[in-house]
């Protein structure tokens, strides 16, 4: 086996990706791993290191340096779909070749170079407002050990609540819609992005609880949190949501509607629609007349138009799967509203499938 490292500046300036060759059965490279350079179905953003453009034109030239690899070359990136390394085409399948990104992949099509760097800049996601700290940690002594993750039994995460600790709940979200302790966020695992959803709306100074399906789940959703630079993380909910029940401590519950029900009550006015999927895809389609908000920015508060909205008529919370909604939804109950209704298992996107139209009008 021989490991042949390339320089492919780009995402950043000391970026490497690794081509692999097994010797017992040729001389001909086999596997790529391509980090954070190449993903499937996109490619890196160039804007967390270096200025945009700079970083365009390295990651040109870094891709254009895999020409002479074969299309059979197998691509394995370091991240799948909803990493903030990428952009929104990024695919949840962990690998590709070559030869199918070239053929499918947009980016690896554009031959030049000031189209690429057009292509690749005038777009850019918002910042993972956590990746500063996480090049500081990686800069740091080297992290060998995860933290101390303690249980935690009900009475005393009920203490640091009220202390102003904050809860993370991994579980599914129509599971936290039926019941959840009060106050805690729903950043579900059963998505991909469960670390940046997290740090896009708590702050990883911030001490946190997690609690998830079960014990297993939880210590497992710690890591995910722990990888993205979250370090105050206090412990887990032991035994979960039902050792909080048996201890009689109370829960909320959220309403949680199909699509089928929201496109009823929209025609009949009995809600209001808030949006909160990105900008881009606000654009690509979204109902005439609902309000738009991505999720991410309820964190610090919710504007005074959208909570004198909630009260004169209750507000469905939408995005294209369930996930980001239900993120809205407890952020939303966090500040104190809560005529809320939680779109599950669908999307805005699906609304056309009953009778609902979309317009790719840019309003806001």
């Amino acid at each position: 086996m021989l490991i042949v490292a390339r320089p492919t500046p780009g995402h950043r300036p000391e970026h490497t990706a690794y081509v692999i060759e097994d010797r017992s059965r040729g001389e001909t490279p086999w596997l790529l791993l391509t980090g954070d350079s190449l993903f499937v179905g996109d490619i890196a953003r160039p804007d967390l290191a270096v200025e945009p453009e700079e970083g365009a034109r390295d990651l040109f030239r870094s891709l254009r340096s895999l020409d002479r690899l074969d299309d059979y070359v197998e691509v394995w990136p370091g991240h799948i779909g909803g990493s903030l390394c990428g952009g929104a085409g990024m695919s949840e399948t962990p690998g590709s070749t070559l030869g199918f990104e070239r053929r499918f992949n947009r980016f690896l099509k554009i031959d030049e170079e000031q189209e690429f760097v057009r292509e690749l800049t005038h777009d850019l996601a918002p910042q993972p407002p956590n990746f500063q700290r996480i090049v500081e940690l990686n800069r740091g002594p080297l992290l060998t050990e995860a933290a101390p993750l303690d249980p935690i039994v009900p009475a005393r995460l009920q203490e640091l609540l009220t202390n102003g600790a904050t809860l993370i709940d991994g579980r599914e979200p129509r599971e936290f819609d039926a019941a959840h302790i009060s106050g805690s966020l729903n950043v579900t695992m059963v998505r991909a992005a469960v670390g940046t959803r997290a740090a896009l709306v708590v702050d990883p100074n911030t001490q946190v609880v997690v609690t998830a399906a079960g014990d297993a789940d939880a210590k497992r959703m710690a890591l995910m949190l722990e990888a993205v630079g979250f370090r105050q993380l206090r412990g887990y909910l032991a035994g979960g949501l039902p050792a909080w029940q048996a201890a009689d401590l109370p829960t909320s519950a959220t309403e949680a509607i199909d699509v089928a029900t929201l496109a009823e009550r929209l025609k009949a006015k009995e809600v209001v629609l808030l949006d909160v999927r990105e900008q881009d895809e606000w654009q690509d389609g979204h109902v005439e007349g609902s309000l738009h908000l991505p999720f991410h920015e309820l964190r610090d508060g919710i504007p005074s138009e959208l909570r004198q909205t909630a009260a004169q008529k209750p507000l469905a919370v939408a995005c294209s799967a369930g996930n980001r909604s239900s993120l809205a939804v407890s952020l939303l109950r966090r500040h104190g509203v809560h005529e809320v209704q939680h779109v599950a298992g669908g999307g805005v996107d699906d609304l056309t499938e009953y009778g609902v139209e979309l317009t790719e009008e840019e309003t806001r």
